[in-house]
This record gives structure tokens, sequence and C-alpha cells, in this order.
């Protein structure tokens, strides 16, 4: 299937699952509006997912996908149930230590949050927690499916998850308690659906499994430099989430919902173009094909953001009409999904450049460019907060984008080729 084909049909079900996602956001915000318990329940329904993406995400699919490429065909899923088994053990251990200190993820994840909540909110945290094992193995899957060219079916896992979560807000019983049900029946629909087709837990009795061990130091260290970089650019949105709750109540949760209509554009550009391009560019990483790419997304990105920033207080209204905001949240939800769309290409940009680092395994440039990352973020999100106002934790974000999109871009003049640069400058559209 041709890259365009492929990109189809994974944006058609990644809009799928941000449809789905949308649905969730707008049943929260219509049972509950922005306060502080809509906060915690985001911090909540984001958790799983959000810890696997940072601590495997993109990084896992950058490294997978050219790494099996490399093995013999009858000890590839050999060494996927290896790693599957052994991340599962990873994060059950890590699992059992976030439950010990749970304090300490409340104030990196949401500072903001006043103690009385959060301890109304911990023992369904704890549960949560012990869905994280099941989250990294599902991560692992995805990323197997993705290596297969089965791209449909490791795109439907948003879906799924966001299915299980709305049928969990859909029970009337307390908020919390709506959340945590939702995130298991999400977390389990999604595992055995992607299991299904990966097949990679049936009739494991009848091999040894660990009879040798496929899981090489070459990997590791593919998966860690990889890991960095994608981490970085997950923690950026996480870290604003994270100082917006120290504006005013119900700050996270909008500054939450106005991410979630700016993910989806970013969702279907991103998601579907780097799993589609990233095993495209594994095979055939020659600068033609780079700069294909990079015109390409770039034209996709600039299609979907101008007319995007334009509508966005019609978007905003429409997606959120039933939502219990006050007219001053409102237009702070306008205001930092606006920015979002501005800075839409130096995001799209960010993600594209890694890919193609990692496909021509050059991956070692991106772990400084993703610290930078990190501490810029942080570093502007400290100044810009200083004046009180939700949009000023967005342009942070935003301006952190830029800058690092121009900087990749230099680097990948510099260390892939500078055709690069000159081929995009006189701009032909074969």
């Amino acid at each position: 299937m041709s890259i365009k084909n492929s990109t189809i049909v994974v944006a058609s079900f990644i809009l799928i699952g941000r449809i789905a996602g949308f649905i969730r956001e707008w049943l929260l915000s219509s049972i509950s509006g922005a306060n502080a318990e809509t906060d915690v329940a985001v911090v909540l329904f984001t958790f799983p997912d959000l810890i696997v993406s940072l601590l495997l995400g993109g990084g896992l699919s950058s490294s997978l996908i050219p790494y099996l490429g490399s093995l013999e065909k009858q000890k590839k899923k050999k060494f996927v149930r290896q790693l599957s088994i052994y991340i599962g053990l990873i994060f059950l251990i890590l699992s059992l230590l976030i439950s010990i200190k749970l304090d300490i993820f409340w104030n990196l994840l949401a500072p903001g949050i006043g103690e009385e909540v959060k301890r109304g909110a911990n023992n369904y945290f704890l549960i949560i927690l012990f869905c994280l094992p099941l989250t990294s193995i599902t991560g692992v899957l995805t990323a197997y499916l993705n290596s297969k060219s089965r791209f449909k079916i490791a795109a439907s896992g948003n879906v799924l998850f966001n299915i299980g979560i709305i049928i969990g807000l859909l029970i009337n019983i307390p908020i919390f308690l709506r959340v945590t049900v939702g995130i298991i029946i999400g977390s389990l629909l999604r595992f055995f659906v992607q299991n299904n087709y990966a097949n990679l837990f049936k009739n494991i009795r009848q091999e040894s499994l660990f009879d040798e061990n496929l899981i090489t130091k070459d990997f590791i260290k593919l998966f860690v430099f990889n890991f960095t970089f994608v981490t970085s650019i997950i923690l950026v949105p996480t870290i604003g989430r994270a100082w917006a709750s120290t504006i005013n109540e119900g700050s996270l949760t909008i500054f939450s919902y106005g991410n979630k209509l700016i993910e989806l554009p970013l969702g279907i550009i991103i998601a579907s173009l780097g799993s589609v391009l990233l095993t495209k560019l594994s095979n055939d990483s020659s600068i033609i094909n780079i700069i294909k790419s990079i015109r390409f997304v770039f034209l996709v990105t600039i299609i979907f953001s101008i007319p995007a920033f334009f509508a966005a207080p019609l978007i905003v209204k429409v997606v959120y009409f039933k939502g219990q905001f006050d007219t001053y949240q409102l237009n702070e939800l306008i205001a930092i999904t606006k920015i979002g769309y501005l800075f839409l290409v130096p995001k799209v940009l960010i993600s594209l450049f890694s890919t193609i680092f990692a496909a021509r395994k050059k991956q070692k440039i991106l772990l400084p460019v993703g610290i930078l990352m990190v501490i810029l973020t942080n570093f502007l999100s400290y100044i810009f907060s200083l004046n009180g106002k939700l949009e000023s934790i967005a342009y942070a974000n935003g301006i952190t984008y830029l800058f690092i999109s121009i900087l990749l871009y230099i680097l990948l003049n510099k260390y892939i080729s500078k055709k690069i640069n000159k081929e995009l400058i006189t701009f032909q559209i074969n």
C-alpha cells in the first residue's frame, strides 16, 4: 500500500478515535464543567496512556520497527513476546513504586489541585495504577502491528480506549468512579482486540521463550535515544498542563479541553503519517523520499491549521456547547485553542524530523535537543505564567515548538544532507 493510501486509512481511524475523545471530553464538561473535580478526572483518565507514552510511546515504535527488519523472520515474534513480558514486569514494579509515593505524582501532574480533592481521588488513582502493565504491553502490540503494516488495527487503540471511558462516564455513579470503571473497560477492550490480530500470546506454551535472549544492547541503545526525544515531545503539553493548574481552579481542565481540540488535526497528521512514514522511510530513507515527506506533511498541516485558526471560536462553541463554563472560561478556551493552531506547523515538523533521524539511525543527535526542549518549556512556562493568564502557558509551549523545529531543521541539513534545504527552497511539486 502506498504512503498516501496507508496514511488515509490510518488517519480515518485516528479521526474516529479523536471524535471518541471529543465525546469523552464533552460528556465530562456536561457533567461537571471545569472545576477541581474535573481537573482530577482529567489527570486520572489520561494517566495510564501518559505514563506509557512517556516511557515507551513513539520511542518504542522508532526502535522496534527498524530493529525488527534486522531479525530473521522466525525470531521476530519471539523477540516481541520477550519484550512484552519484560516491559509488563517493569511497569508492574513501577505501579507499586508510584502507589507508595502518590503525593509526588500529584505534585508533578497537577501541583495546583487542593489536598482535599486529591485525598478523595487517591483510592481511584491506586486502582488505575494497575492498568499500567496492561497498557504498556498494548503499547508493544501497537508498535508490532505497525511494523507488520497492520496500521488499521494499531490505530484503533485510541478508539477502543475512549469507548471504554465513554461507557464509564455514562454510568450514574460518582465522577471518579465513572472514570476508573471507564479506564478499566477501555484498557481491557484495547488489549484483547489488538492481541487477537497480533496473535502474540496464543499457543505461547508451545515454545521456549527465553532459550535465546533477543533483546540486545544494540536495541536498548536504539530505544534510549529514541525514547528521550519522543518523551520530550509528549512532556511539553504535560508540563503546560501542570503549570496551568497553578493559574486558577479549573484551569488544568480548560487547558486539557483546548489541547483535545488541537489534537484532532495534530493526531491525524502526526500519528497517521508518523506510523506510515517510519515504516516506509525505514525501508527507503533516500533524500528524495525525505524531501517528498517534508513537502507533503507541511502542505497537509497548512491546509488544516489556517482554517482551524480562524474557525477556533466556532469550533469551541460547537464542540462544548453544553459545557458548564462561565464567559471567562469560554474565552480562555478559545484563546488557547487558537494559539495551538497557530503553532501547529512547527509541532508537526518536530515529529516528522525525529522520524527522519530515526529512519537514518541518527538518534544520538536528538538526545540533547530533547533535554533542551523540556528545559525551555519549563523556563518559558514559569516566566509566562507570572502574569496569571492561561493563554500565556499556551504561548510558552508554542514558542518552544517553533524554536526546536528550526533547530532540528538546521541539524537535518547538517547531518543528513544539505540538499534538503536547497530542494525545499526551490519547492517544486511533482
